[in-house]
């Protein structure tokens, strides 16, 4: 057992978890493993705040041995977890699953009082550092025990092993483990299997509706968000925007169930105005990230099914509420056509880019994470003074930003079910971070204001943000 050299610094040790198993082999990569490596090529090497991260609290009953079971278990029931990522002579990505190696499980040995402290200490560095697929597997773990017992495991994983949905799976699995050591995992796809069906017949017409809805979008949708020329942008290029608010959550569910639209079309409704607020457009084309878990087994599933689709938000310049309903049904269309072959999307967008004459410009997504549903009866809509009273708790803070990005807009809605959590990083040049502030915490007052007032128009939309509003236009490009 090492330390660090300082009196109240953590002691740390290595276990190695060793692995041998019937399965493995290699493919293709999956739809939402290329889709994920064609993002983290483009940013390599500093691609690391693509890795995903979480941190689980045990029981008080548990042991070491019992925790090293159980991860023991995960990994070697989960191709995922054990997969490794090559590029073949001719460039392209394969991923191999391996029968058999090695796991290593930081160890730290910490004080009661500092559990919490050491934990995101392990979490911020293993999470900082990029993984390096062709030779690490794509799951990092550090174990933080105090006062003779283990207190919370820290999971950190390559995006290319598993999405948001892929991590819950993970940690519900994994306490489950904790409770039963002979607990079953629920039927999923394996990513070796999953790369067969997307090459079969029935995966090939999954991918031709997809590309038939691409084009269609593709060929109407004007060719950016953001028109107009950039300003100067600022240090970082890349700004980050957080938000932590009770309040939004609570208002998205209330105007949800009044106008009858889903709760990541509210948010994109209020989204889409602002930006054609701030940018003068009806018009806001917008990549819409999706977790694309449609069947049992892809929800039990370990993986990444991670991709999207573009939508084309139109804009009600006399209401909201209008724009709302707008953006339910176009967000409802990606959505279901989320699932596709990137090679084949990114001939399609040269294609009609060449035939169109004009550079179309994905760029500006909006990620919002699907959620696991919770039993019981959704609690009842607050009314606008409770709404208004919670606003008082919102918390706006500035987060680490970026030099370099692919986005021109990336906002992920990281929770909205008890308390909204979202981060927006956003080019400084197209969207300066004093916009990009008063979008993030004009959300909550402009829906809060629509439940009041019943609709609202885009110039009372441009007083609550706080944002001036050039004349509205609608497309007209080639």
């Amino acid at each position: 057992m090492t330390g660090d050299g300082t009196a109240d610094a953590p002691r740390r040790e290595r276990s190695t978890l060793e692995f041998t198993g019937p399965d493995g082999g290699s493919a293709e990569l999956t739809w939402g493993q290329r889709f994920v490596w064609d993002i983290l090529e483009s940013l390599a090497p500093a691609n690391h705040y693509l890795n995903i991260r979480f941190r689980v609290h045990l029981p008080a009953d548990v042991t070491r041995e019992r925790v090293l079971a159980a991860l023991h278990t995960l990994v070697g029931r989960h191709e995922a977890l054990r997969t490794r990522f090559t590029v073949d002579p001719d460039g392209e990505p394969r991923q191999h699953c391996d029968r058999a190696g090695d796991l290593p499980v930081e160890i730290c040995e910490t004080e009661p009082g500092r559990v919490r402290r050491v934990a995101e200490q392990a979490e911020e560095r293993l999470w900082r550092q990029p993984f390096r697929h062709d030779d690490e597997w794509p799951l990092r773990v550090s174990l933080v025990a105090a006062g003779g017992r283990p207190r919370q495991v820290v999971f950190v994983l390559s995006h290319l092993a598993a999405d948001s949905w892929g991590c819950f799976v993970l940690r519900r699995e994994f306490l489950d483990l904790l409770r039963d050591d002979r607990a079953a995992p629920a039927a999923g796809w394996q990513p070796l299997a999953r790369a067969g069906y997307e090459a079969s017949a029935s995966g090939r017409r999954t991918n031709e509706l997809a590309l038939a809805y691409w084009r269609r979008v593709l060929e109407s949708m004007p060719p950016t968000a953001f028109p107009g020329p950039p300003g100067p942008g600022g240090s970082p290029l890349f700004p980050g925007v957080g938000l932590h608010s009770v309040a939004l959550a609570a208002a998205v569910r209330a105007v949800s169930v009044r106008h009858r639209v889903g709760p990541a079309a509210v948010l994109l409704g209020a989204v889409a105005t602002i930006i054609g607020v701030r940018t003068g457009t009806r018009e806001v084309p917008l990549f819409l990230a999706g977790g694309n878990r449609f069947t049992p087994d892809d929800a039990a599933s370990v993986g990444t099914f991670y991709q999207g689709a573009p939508a084309l938000i139109k804009v009600d310049d006399g209401s909201l509420a209008g724009t709302l309903r707008a953006a339910h049904r176009a967000s409802t269309l990606a959505y279901l056509r989320g699932q596709s072959d990137p090679r084949d999307v990114a001939r399609l967008l040269a294609e009609v880019q060449t035939r169109r004459g004009v550079d179309i410009d994905l760029a500006s997504t909006v990620n919002v994470v699907p959620e696991p549903g919770v039993a019981g009866p959704p609690p009842a809509p607050l009314g606008v003074a409770e709404l208004r009273e919670l606003s008082a708790a919102t918390v706006v803070s500035e987060l680490e930003g970026r030099e370099s990005e692919r986005l021109t807009l990336y906002l992920h809605v990281r929770s909205l079910r008890s308390r909204a959590v979202l981060e927006l990083f956003a080019d400084s040049r197209r969207l300066p971070a004093a916009d990009a502030g008063r979008l993030l915490a004009g959300l909550e007052l402009v829906l809060i204001e629509l439940l009041d007032a019943g609709d609202l128009d885009v110039d009372r939309v441009a007083d609550l943000v706080g944002i001036a509003t050039p004349t509205l236009h609608a497309h007209r490009g080639a």
